[in-house]
Formats: structure tokens, sequence, C-alpha cells
């Protein structure tokens, strides 16, 4: 779902700096630091992730970034590419490919060589991809309704070739997914796909066969233009955490967690809320964490329960076995040790 941000703020000057630790208000083991600043371009990130101490991420402007984590060093890793804004980020087998969501969906894909591909089909003109995650060779991407039937696509050759679907899912007035974090969807096996929906109706949807038959149920998110379900996790195939909220009143926390113990059929509201409005949610080592305009929350018990962690304003977050890495405005990446 194509939204203005709320982050939307023009830097003034072109300048990448190292990474200068600044400590936390609330907790001493966070440390913040600048990727990059634009001059002409607003530059923020909605896709993330992280592997062998380099951290990749999927920005506004149309380009991808990796980071050393070692030695500070960033390098743009797709110049000669003019894309609309990337809103998700996948490696898979060694190739990196970005999402593209704008008037319509490309992806772009980066080999072990840096050599660049773009990927576009006709089935993908104006079609606004919302997120798209992958499980072995497996791929999926979620785009928002066409002709009030949602836009769906898979790929079985880890991400080189696309297809649509088989299965139609018709859409309410009103209901589209949000493309805030690149979150909406996960592939759990090699056949199962998830995805959520939000805006006047908010819907839990999953697939076993590729996307041939489809199953849902609904989340008793609050609905309207601008609220309910953002981002879904699974933590195995029964267990998972969606939140969300109202992205234009984010300190209203009424209805902004939901829990699953059986898969998706049935959703019930955490008994203490988040802090307020999230666009992410994420599992690692037996916790929650989910952030958003209204910072970061963590549970301990499947999200029945939340509690918060730091302050500030986070779009997405990965981790590695030692930190969560959350993109927030002016182009900064977080850090922060996770939970033990």
């Amino acid at each position: 779902m194509k939204k203005v941000s709320l982050f939307s703020i023009l830097f003034l000057a072109i300048l990448f700096q190292k990474c200068a630790v600044s400590k936390s208000k609330t907790n001493s083991q966070t440390e913040v630091y600048p990727i990059i600043k634009y001059t002409d371009s607003i530059c923020y990130s909605r896709g993330i992730t992280v592997k062998n101490n380099f951290i990749y991420t999927a920005n506004s402007n149309g380009k991808i970034y990796k980071y050393n984590l070692r030695s500070t060093k960033f390098k743009e890793l797709n110049k000669d590419t003019k894309l609309e804004e990337l809103r998700d980020i996948a490696i898979v087998n060694k190739f990196i490919y970005g999402l593209q969501s704008g008037t319509t969906g490309k992806l772009i894909e980066i080999s072990p060589k840096g050599v660049t591909r773009i990927i576009e089909y006709d089935f993908w003109k104006g079609v606004f991809l919302d997120g798209m995650d992958f499980h072995n060779n497996t791929g999926f991407i979620m785009g928002d309704p066409v002709d009030n039937k949602f836009s769906l696509f898979y790929s079985k050759d880890a991400g080189k070739s696309w297809e649509k679907c088989e299965g139609v899912l018709f859409a309410d007035k009103g209901e589209a997914g949000y493309a805030a974090s690149g979150s909406n969807v996960q592939v759990l096996n090699d056949s199962t796909f998830i995805f959520i929906s939000g805006g006047n109706t908010n819907r839990f949807f999953k697939s076993t066969d590729y996307g041939k038959t489809w199953g849902y149920s609904v989340i008793p998110f609050n609905s309207g233009e601008g609220i309910g379900a953002f981002s879904v996790c699974f933590k195995n195939e029964n267990e998972a955490v969606a939140v969300g909220g109202d992205y234009q009143r984010p300190k209203i926390s009424d209805k902004s967690a939901f829990y699953t113990l059986d898969g998706g059929q049935n959703w019930e509201g955490s008994f203490s809320g988040l802090t307020g409005y999230k666009s992410c949610v994420y599992y690692k080592n037996g916790i929650f964490y989910s952030c958003g305009t209204s910072g970061l929350d963590y549970s301990k018990d499947g999200g029945q329960n939340w509690f918060p962690l730091i302050k500030g304003n986070f779009f997405t977050m990965t981790s590695d076995n030692e930190f969560l890495y959350l993109t927030a405005p002016k182009s900064t990446v977080q850090k922060i040790k996770l939970i033990q």
C-alpha cells in the first residue's frame, strides 16, 4: 500500500562518516552510526539484511548499500541503475535481490561478482510490490491488488525467474498490503507462503501448495486507511506475532499486536500491548522484537506481553548472532545487543 513516509527529511551534505559511537539514553549497550547522507534525495531504508559481517540495505533512492561492520566502510552496489524506491532486500545463494515498489514492480539482482540485472515482467507493470521472502530456493512476492485481486508471485529457482501464483484471491474494498518493512510476507517452508493485509480489512492468508489454493482468517486489528496489520513473523509453523496499528496516530497502542498458537487460524490480542504503532516484528533466540515510530519493544512469551526496550523511530530490523540492527531516519542504522 503506497503511502507518504512520516520521516521525509532533506539532508545538508553528501557525507559518509565512520562509526562514531553514541550511547543511547535508554540503553547503555546501544550504538548508533550513520551510513550515508544525501542533499538531493530523501534517503531511508525499509529493507535490511546482514551476512558475514556485512550489512545490506535497500533504500528509498533506489540504491543498495553494503556496509562493512569491521572496517566501517560502505559501498554502493548499483551505481549505474535508475530505480524507484527499494522496499525489501534478500540474499539467496550469494545473489542480492532488491525489491522495487513504485508505479511498476521490479527486482534488481546483483551477482557475487557485482554483475547487475533488472528482472521485470509484463505482469508486474502497474503493480506496487509490498514484500518478498525466501526459504532455500523458494521465493514469494506479494503486491497490492489489481482489479480487486491480490498480486502474488513465486520462484522455485532462487529468484532467477518468477511466475504468477495460480490461486486467485479477491481483496475487499480498501484492503491491501503495507510495504513498511518488507515483513508482511513469509515463506515457512519450500511450498508454504503466508502474508497479511491491512486497511479496511485485516487478514492473514496461507497457502501450502505454492499459492495454488489459499485459506485465510481475520486478524482483529482496528481498520481504516493507514490502520491495521503491517508485519507478521512466524517462529515456527504454529506460533507467530502480527503487529501494526495506526501510523498516523502512532501513540495509540490499542489493538496493535496479536499472536497465534495454531498457525494463524485464530489470533489473540496481547495482554499488555506495545508502546504504539509498529511497522516490523522480528524473532531471534526466543525473543520477539517489534519496532516502529514508537520505539523498540520486546516479548519473551510469544507476543502475549510486551516491554519497551529503547526509544526512537525505526522502520525495519535484522540481526546476526550478537546484535540487532534497526534502520531509522536520517539514513542511520542503530545497533543494539540481543537480549540474552
